[in-house]
């Protein structure tokens, strides 16, 4: 009961998981497994009195602090509904896919910061949190802040974030029934990508692949501290939300 009341907070309207949020069908049909296949999250009613701005290229000037919290909690429900999607990932036991949740679910909202969100929102989040704490805190958000830079640096197009939500999905928990197989999948469906829309960059995979290890400096505290401190605090773990929120979108 206490996580579905902060999950209410964090998310106000109902409608997040209408059917519109359902795979849809892809224009590229050879990296349809991968691709993204779900509509992005849109604004409430409260944020777009707020801000007029809706998920896609990032905006300028930087919404509001708010805008960019509510966007935050939005892009975890996404990455949801984005797992269930995987039809690799529909047999699996739910225990088995709640673990590979909570392993991964920081690495996918990071990739999901890089493609939905600017670094002048985040970076103007920062500062409205540094007032009131420690620079060891504060250092820990620049860094993430650092991440995501690079990954807007990169250019990415939704074939490869979604290759690459696959890749880190799937090395959570490479132990798994049939999860090697489908990382090397997703990994082979990158390079692909890769080779046939960007031959003028042939180190581009092996660069994306370095760039999803520099997410390990990435903790939970931060990304709880920055986006949703003023919500949930910091009494409950972000991830135990996070794995309540796929298991309510799954009817489990």
């Amino acid at each position: 009961a206490t996580i579905r009341r902060q999950m209410d907070m964090m998310m106000p309207e109902k409608g997040l998981l209408a059917p519109s949020l359902l795979p849809i069908t892809s224009s590229f049909p050879v990296f349809s497994m991968y691709r993204p296949t779900l509509s992005p999250p849109t604004y409430s009613a409260s944020a777009r009195s707020e801000s007029s701005v809706s998920l896609g290229p990032p905006p300028s000037p930087p919404q509001s602090t708010s805008v960019t919290c509510e966007l935050a909690a939005r892009l975890l429900f996404f990455n949801s509904r984005w797992i269930q999607s995987l039809p690799s990932f529909a047999a699996l036991p739910m225990s088995d896919k709640a673990d590979m949740v909570a392993k991964s679910w920081i690495d996918l909202f990071i990739l999901s910061c890089g493609q939905f969100l600017s670094t002048s929102d985040i970076s103007s989040l920062i500062d409205a949190s540094a007032v009131n704490l420690s620079d060891e805190a504060v250092s820990n958000m620049k860094n993430f802040l650092e991440v995501v830079s690079r990954l807007n640096a990169c250019d990415l197009e939704s074939t490869e974030f979604a290759c690459l939500r696959a890749v880190v999905l799937c090395r959570s928990s490479p132990s798994l029934p049939g999860v090697t197989e489908q990382l090397h999948l997703a990994q082979n469906t990158l390079a692909r990508f890769i080779a046939l829309s960007k031959p003028e960059d042939p180190l581009r995979f092996g660069k994306l692949m370095f760039l999803l290890s520099s997410f390990n400096s990435v903790d939970s505290a931060t990304v709880q501290n920055l986006f949703f401190k003023s919500t949930i605090g910091d009494d409950v773990p972000l991830e135990r939300i996070v794995v309540d929120i796929f298991k309510s979108s799954t009817g489990s």
